[in-house]
């Protein structure tokens, strides 16, 4: 479960391709972290996101992340 959020991220690290057909027990064991509770209420910490983001929402949402852990108004 540590690794989840790097996993899930993986196309911000340059991996473009996780998929049933490449990699099915990775898929599998994510489709098995994503499907607890705990993890449908921790994507909400600090806001939930969607799973594939264009690099420039990456870019956006890893600036808004460092504004929120940095405690910065603007």
């Amino acid at each position: 479960m540590a690794v989840y959020s790097w996993i899930r991220s993986h196309s911000w690290a340059g991996i473009p391709d996780v998929s049933k057909e490449s990699l099915p027990l990775l898929t599998a064991w994510l489709d098995r972290i994503e499907n607890r509770p705990g993890t449908d209420r921790a994507l909400g910490v600090p806001e939930r996101t969607k799973k594939n983001l264009t690099p420039e929402e990456q870019e956006e949402k890893a600036k808004e992340a460092a504004k929120w852990i940095m405690n910065e108004k603007n």
